[in-house]
């Protein structure tokens, strides 16, 4: 009901004649192919198998997300997909996880996936050729994790939030990451003029709390710290 999915499947019925299925994207850490609600779903899974996928235990938000995107409608089982045309048309990309399992980190300039231009490209190049015109990657920098996660002397963890804050209010702390994304941007952009068209969807971040309030989301991901004024057409 938040995102009114249920009128948008009602507009779907009543122009299903001149509607015109589309492929979608997952850019993630895999995803379970066998899952009961997403068989029959997935065209193809790129990167995510045998010594070159992603660890099965790490293929829990992969899931959850290729689930929301769409999961089977025709059966009793589980949720209903937001898209409900996505049988045999979900392709996903596993960009890995811990770097012993490779994904398309594997094949990435210096095998790390949050740091990787080159992981991301490869990624999006595997969809984009594919006519995927709707891609989602719901993954971010993390920071609060990267930087600021402790532990007390029992072993708990917890993050020092104060912390996050006062590192992510200057600027001067995400320059490299403002710089090196021109290589992604100008990559959508060349994709673009030859004619490829996809919208991209992502994760506003997940490094907010409710005693700091929500961080500025340009810098929670490679995708967000691309810069508008320049890159109109993305």
């Amino acid at each position: 009901e938040a995102i009114n999915v249920m009128g948008a499947w009602e507009k779907l019925q009543n122009n299903k004649d001149r509607v015109k299925p589309v492929n979608l994207g997952l850019v993630d850490c895999g995803f379970e192919v066998d899952h009961e609600d997403l068989k029959g779903i997935y065209a193809e899974v790129f990167y995510d198998g045998k010594t070159n996928g992603v660890d099965a235990a790490d293929r829990g938000h992969g899931t959850h997300v290729s689930g929301t995107m769409a999961a089977n409608c025709d059966n009793l089982t589980g949720i209903c997909g937001v898209y409900p045309y996505g049988k045999g048309r979900l392709y996903g990309v596993s960009l890995g996880g811990d770097q012993k399992w490779g994904g398309v980190n594997a094949y990435a300039e210096n095998k790390g996936y949050l740091n990787s231009i080159m992981s991301q490209k490869i990624a999006y190049a595997e969809l984009i050729v594919r006519n995927v015109k709707v891609i989602n990657q719901s993954q971010g920098f993390n920071w609060y994790v990267n930087k600021y996660l402790k532990k007390d002397d029992q072993g708990n963890e917890y993050v020092e939030y104060d912390e996050v804050k006062k590192w992510w209010d200057d600027p001067l702390n995400f320059f490299d990451q403002t710089r090196i994304v021109t290589d992604l941007s100008d990559f959508f952009q060349r994709m673009i003029d030859n004619g490829y068209d996809f919208v991209i969807v992502t994760g506003a971040g997940n490094d907010s709390h409710p005693s700091i309030g929500h961080l500025d989301a340009r810098y929670a991901s490679w995708l967000t710290l691309i810069p508008r004024m320049v890159y109109t057409e993305v």
